[in-house]
């Protein structure tokens, strides 16, 4: 490496410079090309720049060239090079190159007057010149094309960083590119999905008049920005929501597109327990208010029930009482008639008693007591059943008779499918189940409302009925009820959504989408149970599996 101060120009006297310069002036067309040109140019004689131009001087920001004849490149250029290899040795090296190989192309680091430095392409070739072998060098400033490139490299760098998905795809709609992000969310690699189109991301939840949207805005220039509920590479579902921007050719016509994303997928699963927390505090308030309007209305039946079956068993017993004072009195009547005393009461007496048909009502008011005091145990019983069913649920579970409970259910349940469909129960023997009974009695009563439902489109002007058939059994450490009915079946485009809340295929006024979304809330994340169904197109049966000791019972266990 040359030391620092040392300048190889004062060796060589001006008049040398000059004279060299005068010898090579005589080739008036290559002098003129020279300093016309914009690049800055220089002859090159051994290592020593013999000719330059006026864009040489004005490149370095020196007034003229004297300053640089048969200067070394060294002299014009920062000690070394980013490389680290020293200014001299590397441009030694460089005019070694193109000396054999007739033409070397480099970039170099040079310093302006001012103590500036920036980068210049080189080109050397060797020439001949009037029998002298020096080197044509043409530098051109590359600065600009420095700066935008470490702009692109900056911003490539931000791209294989970002936080966001990035995807480029070209018109055609293939992928060209991906970010190391869009790997991690969908899992399909760059080298994998270059090449494809982005459909292997479809999941069939997005609607196709969106994708028709989408195409229409950026096919026009447009950017579109929308969400997507896509498939990852391993079949898992994701929200994403997406910006797509058009990409211009040199001629203003679209060539790719430019597709950012972000992963939203926890966003939309906290918007759902969201509307799933405020879905179950308005069914509790819901609850809340039912049961206490039907513990009040229950109140207010059984008191008069009450009274009527009072009033009922006093006519009873007082019927058997009169009974018995109309046979004396008819036996008296008899005797009167045998003796021929009092004929005329005996025929106001036999005249009374067929008007009032005596026989008859002997015969039917004790049959009449006997249905109105099954009437009142049938009232008495309906009114138990909705005091039980809309009593309070306790905070923490508590054991529980399913099999009562159902009982109970069908009971209120009783005007939904009394027109409709018969009721078959065949309930096992279950043990007392740890649960919330109150909502379990709401699961119970939304399936069996359901399967009224789908058995009345079903036999709806035939005149016929339907069958809902319940069962239970104990599994093992479970308690699984069956609710099956002979319906039409679930159609198999919705049954992937029959849980989602808000969802239902019901007129208004039928039903509000929350039966199945509520049920499923109660059992499986309330319960740690499961709700599952078979369907076809001969009915449906939901099953429920209740652990038997409870959800913290069985979370428990499964923590040793």
């Amino acid at each position: 490496m040359r030391e620092q101060g040392t300048s190889r120009t004062a060796s060589a006297p001006a008049g040398t410079r000059h004279a060299d310069e005068g010898r090579l002036a005589n080739d008036d067309q290559l002098m003129q090309v020279l300093h016309d040109s914009a690049d800055a140019i220089q002859l090159i004689d051994g290592s020593r720049f013999v000719v330059c131009n006026k864009a040489t001087a004005r490149i370095l920001g020196y007034p003229d060239a004297d300053r640089i004849l048969l200067s070394h490149p060294a002299d014009l250029s920062p000690p070394e090079q980013p490389d680290g290899h020293s200014s001299f040795e590397k441009a030694e090296e460089m005019l070694a190159t193109a000396r054999a190989e007739g033409f070397h192309r480099f970039e170099w680091i040079l310093r302006r007057a001012d103590g500036v430095d920036f980068p210049v392409e080189v080109s050397l070739t060797p020439v001949l010149l009037r029998g002298r072998a020096l080197q044509y060098c043409v530098w051109r400033d590359i600065t600009t094309r420095k700066q935008a490139e470490e702009r692109m490299g900056h911003l490539a760098r931000a791209i294989e960083q970002s936080p966001s998905m990035v995807m480029i795809t070209d018109r055609d709609g293939c992928i060209t590119y991906t970010n190391p992000k869009f790997e991690h969310v969908t899992g399909y690699s760059c080298a994998e999905a270059v090449g494809l189109n982005p459909r292997i991301l479809k999941s069939g939840e997005t609607r196709p008049e969106q994708y028709q949207q989408l195409w229409s805005t950026i096919l026009s220039g447009r950017e579109w920005r929308g969400e997507f509920h896509n498939r990852r590479k391993d079949g898992t579902l994701y929200w994403e929501v997406a910006a797509i921007t058009p990409l211009l050719d040199a001629r203003g016509a679209v060539s790719h597109f430019l597709s950012v994303k972000e992963d939203i997928t926890a966003y939309k699963q906290a918007q759902m327990d969201m509307r799933q927390l405020e879905l179950d505090l308005r069914h509790s308030q819901k609850l809340e208010a039912v049961g206490q309007l039907a513990a009040g209305i229950a109140h207010e039946i059984n008191t008069p029930a009450q009274f009527v079956g009072d009033s009922i068993s006093f006519v009873r017993e007082a019927h058997e009482d009169l009974e018995r004072l109309i046979e004396a009195y008819r036996r008296a009547v008899t005797v009167l008639e045998e003796t021929g005393a009092a004929p005329d009461l005996v025929t106001e007496i036999r005249d009374i008693e067929q008007a009032a048909d005596l026989e008859f009502l002997l015969t039917n008011v004790p049959t009449s007591l006997d249905r109105a005091v099954d009437g009142v145990e049938r009232i008495s019983s309906i009114v138990r059943a909705m005091k039980e069913f809309a009593h309070p649920d306790q905070r923490e579970q508590g054991p529980a008779n399913l099999n009562r409970a159902l009982r109970t259910t069908l009971t209120v349940a009783r005007n939904e499918y009394k027109y409709v469909a018969d009721v078959e129960t065949d309930l096992g023997e279950l043990p007392p189940v740890m649960c919330h009974i109150g909502d379990l009695n709401q699961v119970f009563l939304n399936l069996i409302v359901n399967a009224a439902h789908a058995i009345d489109d079903v036999v709806t002007g035939t005149g016929g009925k339907g069958r809902i058939r319940i069962r239970t059994r104990r599994e093992d450490d479970n308690a699984r009820i069956d609710i099956s009915d002979t319906g039409s079946g679930i159609p198999e485009a919705i049954r992937h959504r029959i849980y989602e809340p808000f969802f239902t295929t019901k007129p208004v006024g039928r039903g509000s989408g929350q039966g199945l979304a509520i049920a499923r809330s109660i059992v499986v994340d309330r319960h740690g149970g499961s709700l599952t169904y078979l369907t076809s197109s001969e009915g449906t049966t939901f099953t429920i599996r209740l652990p038997v000791s409870g959800k913290a019972a069985r979370t428990t266990r499964g923590e040793q």
